[in-house]
């Protein structure tokens, strides 16, 4: 005759932890806030240039430049896209001239359409910017002049607010 060495539990003890096990994989897996960063790197202002379709809020013309000038110091702004939770951080604050990277961490791991309006422009042609689809885990980036914009996302109406002070 063999005994049971171990003590009864009761099958609700099992849902319980269960249900614990659960709640911690969930948590685990949701994105985290992006701190806001500052990064100091070297490149040409012809590279940075060369993309004109990451950069649409340069409102003057393209400068021509001679031999090999460089920018020594580019202000990065981060922001995460995280769906039906909003934005992080949901406002930011930024010098004109700062790059400003939104990575796609939707929850529901979504594409994301984002529109940019420029709410304090007198001229009413100038407030719709520009909409950008940023599949999950993709990045955006902008560089924008001085004013307030507002953006929020297509489909889930989550907003966010860019304040861009003049250097």
């Amino acid at each position: 005759m063999t005994q049971n060495l171990l003590p009864k539990i009761h099958p609700f003890v099992y849902v319980g932890i269960l249900f614990i096990a659960v709640a911690v994989m969930i948590i685990a897996s949701l994105p985290k806030p992006v701190p806001e960063t500052i990064a100091i790197k070297q490149i040409s202002l012809n590279e940075l240039l060369k993309e004109p379709a990451q950069s649409p809020f340069l409102t003057s013309p393209e400068p021509q430049l001679a031999g090999n000038m460089r920018i020594t110091a580019i202000v990065t702004r981060k922001a995460s896209i995280l769906g039906r939770a909003g934005f992080s951080p949901a406002v930011i604050k930024a010098q004109a001239g700062d790059i400003i990277v939104w990575t796609n961490n939707d929850i529901e791991h979504r594409t994301v359409e984002m529109v940019f309006e420029k709410i304090n422009s007198s001229d009413p042609a100038r407030r719709f910017i520009t909409t950008k689809t940023i599949s999950y885990q993709s990045q955006y980036q902008g560089i924008f002049e001085e004013g307030i914009y507002d953006y929020w996302t297509v489909g889930y109406g989550t907003k966010g607010r860019i304040v861009v002070k003049d250097n």
